[in-house]
């Protein structure tokens, strides 16, 4: 019995840490995929002042 409690525990643990990453993951790409054109074009637009000096 105490080990079957043991076993729920640990899936209880594994399902949850396995979800967070999950959300972490969803919500890094909601916050990354809108920003990455501006900052791919603020590097190029900053390359290419460089390259003017």
């Amino acid at each position: 019995m105490f080990d079957g409690q043991l076993t729920v525990i640990w899936l209880g643990e594994v399902l949850s840490s396995s979800f967070t990453a999950e959300i972490g993951s969803v919500l890094l790409w909601i916050y990354v995929i809108p920003v990455l054109p501006f900052m791919i074009t603020y590097l190029m637009n900053s390359r290419r002042f460089d390259c003017l000096d």
